[in-house]
């Protein structure tokens, strides 16, 4: 009898996103040894194209390979990856088979010009009692999962799925794997010659491929584990394929420390009117402390905003070679003056700066305040020494910074990408909203305002699917709106008072006072207070 754990482990940032974590272990909880056995994973991806009428199942044409994806300088040692990609859609570089060619389609109007890959690493393998090293990947198998009557396929029961598909090779009754020429019970399917390209007609065209990849034999005593870590990588070509496994390798090896870019650092935003202003510390600049978490050196801030919730993050998007995009033009970059500069060698996308300095964004003093770092366990002084003044905003308006710090990776293409923080949440992402003033007298009457004017199908400030805003701003401290469409019908009144949340805005929610939603037009408000009346028109597209 055995029993089994698996333990999945994943972490954020970019540099982790594309691998899993897996940590399998395996106890002999019966009275008796378990002799030559293997431990290890049957990997079926599957490559959604499922929509498509002329391939009405996803897993049609799956191509396998083993191959290695990085070589130890020092020992020699190769490092394997067992890995798959759909081959109806387009991967650069792979084999061709014989099946009808579409491009791959999400959806019947949607083609996927690119198809991810992915693949299975070991990163610990149980020891051979013999030698006390590592058994490592001892066998591989890509197989047919429809086929069973013939070697290469899947098998017809438990017993010729071990020696067929795990073991990788047979007793006489059973036979040797075919597609293992040497006899090393490695399939010899590789990039150049994946499964089952050439033999279509066999496997019909590739439909329900898998793999297995095991190690063994190893014996297991009456209460012993053992325990076989690996890892599952994507990557959308087969280069950055292999470059995450290299990375994921690295992170086993460090003892799960993911590199990541230098810290957050924590920012204080302050609303005026007409103006947000900014204030953060040095600590993203600590690099003792940055290597203490294996963070990577400090290179530069790079300023991003969003109006719609983090949804986007500017007006100008950066997109990769398939149109994807991965990064916006932030609204301000400042770094060190230290002769690195310009796009990096390994991310061309990534702007690295220009050499700028930071004494743009320094304040004229400092301020200390103490901050504490959980992943140390420490506390710290840092001061408030920078500042980033935002005064293109509209009072009322809903704005989210993220102040990212980089660093700025390494100097070639095969070193390690230039990192920063993320933009997603944390102590470097702040919202905030700038308010007016309230009026207190009749001659500002005139500047209260609709926001946004013209509503253009929805504001980005709107946080539900079904919700609609519009803000009026400016306002006395006590007023009543009503609201009329261009036929002069009256469609709500709106009473701001001291109970409205912000004393100089009242919100609407584009509904009728029968609670319908308004349609599209142009619509017209009368404001009465005790300090006079005003009016104004604004107008709702949708």
């Amino acid at each position: 009898m055995i029993y089994t754990t698996l333990r999945g482990l994943s972490w954020r940032g970019d540099l982790a996103e594309d691998f899993l974590f897996w940590i399998f272990t395996v106890t002999n909880i019966g009275t008796a040894p378990i002799d030559s056995t293997f431990i290890g994973i049957y990997a079926d991806f599957d490559f959604p194209w499922a929509s498509y009428a002329e391939y009405n199942t996803y897993s049609k044409s799956d191509a396998h390979a083993l191959d290695t994806y990085d070589i130890d300088e020092e020992t020699g040692q190769e490092y394997k990856i067992g890995y798959a990609w759909d081959g109806d859609g387009y991967v650069e570089g792979a084999t061709i088979g014989n099946w009808p060619r579409e491009p791959a389609k999400l959806t019947d109007e949607s083609i996927v010009d690119n198809v991810a890959l992915a693949g299975v690493i070991f990163l610990q393998t149980p020891l051979d009692t013999a030698t006390g090293e590592e058994l490592g990947l001892a066998t591989w198998d890509a197989f047919a999962v429809a086929v069973r009557e013939l070697p290469e396929g899947i098998g017809n029961d438990a017993y010729r799925f071990y020696w067929l598909n795990i073991a990788n090779t047979g007793p006489v009754n059973v036979g040797n794997d075919p597609d293992d020429l040497d006899g090393d019970r490695i399939d010899d399917w590789t990039w150049e010659h994946p499964f089952p390209v050439g033999l279509e007609t066999i496997y019909s065209n590739g439909e329900r491929c898998g793999m297995t990849l095991n190690t063994g034999p190893l014996r297991l005593n009456p209460g012993q584990t053992d325990t076989l870590i690996l890892a599952t990588v994507m990557g959308m070509s087969r280069s950055e394929l292999f470059k995450n496994a290299k990375v994921a390798r690295q992170i086993f090896a460090s003892g799960w420390l993911v590199p990541r870019g230098p810290f957050e650092p924590r920012v204080v935003a302050m609303e005026e009117s007409g103006r947000i202003t900014l204030r953060w510390g040095t600590l993203s600049e600590n690099d003792s402390l940055n290597a203490l978490s294996g963070r990577q050196a400090f290179e530069g801030y790079k300023i991003y905003r969003s109006e719609d919730g983090g949804a986007t993050w500017g007006s100008m998007p950066i997109t990769d070679e398939n149109g994807t995009i991965i990064d916006y033009v932030p609204a301000g970059q400042y770094d060190l003056a230290n002769g690195i500069t310009g796009a990096s060698p390994i991310i061309p996308s990534f702007n690295r700066g220009s050499d700028s300095g930071l004494d743009a964004i320094t304040a004229p003093s400092d301020s200390i305040h103490e901050v504490y770092l959980g992943e140390l366990g420490k506390s710290i002084e840092d001061t408030l020494r920078y500042v980033y003044v935002d005064t293109d905003v509209f009072n009322g308006f809903s704005y989210q910074y993220a102040i990212v710090a980089y660093g700025a990776g390494d100097e070639t293409a095969e070193g390690l990408q230039p990192l920063q923080s993320p933009k997603t949440s944390g102590p470097n992402v702040v919202t905030a909203v700038p308010h007016a003033p309230e009026t207190t007298s009749r001659a500002d009457l005139n500047a209260v305002k609709v926001v946004p004017n013209p509503y253009l199908v929805y504001n980005p400030q709107e946080s539900a699917v079904r919700e609609r805003m519009i803000k009026f701003t400016r306002l006395p401290q006590e007023c009543t709106i009503r609201i009329f469409n261009v036929a002069g019908e009256h469609i709500v009144t709106l009473e701001h008072g001291t109970g409205s949340p912000i004393i100089s805005e009242e919100q609407w929610n584009l509904r009728s006072k029968e609670n319908r939603e308004v349609a599209p037009g142009l619509y017209f408000y009368y404001l009465e207070s005790d300090l006079g009346n005003t009016s104004g028109k604004f107008v709702i597209i949708k």
